[in-house]
C-alpha cells in the first residue's frame, strides 16, 4: 500500500500530538483518525487539513457511539431484553439498526447472530428453546452467554 506524502505527514502531526496528551479519549481519537488515514492513504493536500479532519471525523464517530452509549448506560446487553409484551424494549429504530450492524460486524458465530435477532425480534428464552427443540433451562444458557459475548465486543469496540 502506497502512501501519499502529504497522508504521512497527515500521520506524523497525529503520532506527535498523541504522544504530548496523556488523556485516554483524546488517544482514542487519535487512533481512530490514525485508522482512518490508513483505510485511505492517497489524501492529498494540506497535512494540518488532512490531520484536522481526520480527527474531526474520529471525533463524530466517538460522539456517536457516546449517544449510544446513553442507550447502553446499564449494560449493552439490555437492547436483547424484551418487555412483558413482547416488543422489544427500545423505540429507537436507528438504536436497532445501530445494535444490528454491531452484531452484524462482530465475528459472531451463526447461532450466536440468530439468537441475537430473534431477541431484537422479541423472541424470548421460551420461544429460542421451541425454535432450536430445546429445553428452556439451555436455551436460557445461551441467552446469558450471548449476552456476555455482546457485553465483552461492544466495551472492546
Amino acid at each position: 500500500m502506497n502512501f501519499s506524502m502529504d497522508t504521512l505527514e497527515a500521520m506524523e502531526i497525529l503520532y506527535r500530538m498523541e504522544q504530548g496528551t496523556g488523556d485516554s479519549r483524546t488517544k482514542d481519537r487519535i487512533d481512530r483518525a490514525l485508522d482512518e488515514l490508513a483505510r485511505n492513504p492517497v489524501r492529498t493536500g494540506d497535512p494540518k487539513k488532512i490531520a484536522n479532519n481526520a480527527m474531526g471525523n474520529a471525533g463524530k464517530v466517538l460522539r456517536s457511539r457516546e449517544q449510544l452509549q446513553v442507550h447502553f448506560d446499564v449494560d449493552v446487553t439490555e437492547v436483547l431484553q424484551t418487555s412483558k409484551i413482547g416488543q422489544p424494549a427500545f423505540n429507537s429504530v436507528q438504536l436497532k439498526f445501530e445494535v444490528i450492524d454491531f452484531i452484524d460486524r462482530s465475528n459472531f458465530n451463526a447461532k450466536d447472530k440468530r439468537i441475537a435477532y430473534a431477541l431484537l425480534n422479541g423472541k424470548d428464552v421460551k420461544d429460542l428453546a421451541v425454535t432450536h427443540e430445546v429445553n428452556e433451562s439451555r436455551a436460557s444458557l445461551w441467552v446469558t452467554r450471548l449476552k456476555k459475548k455482546i457485553h465483552q465486543k461492544w466495551n472492546n469496540a
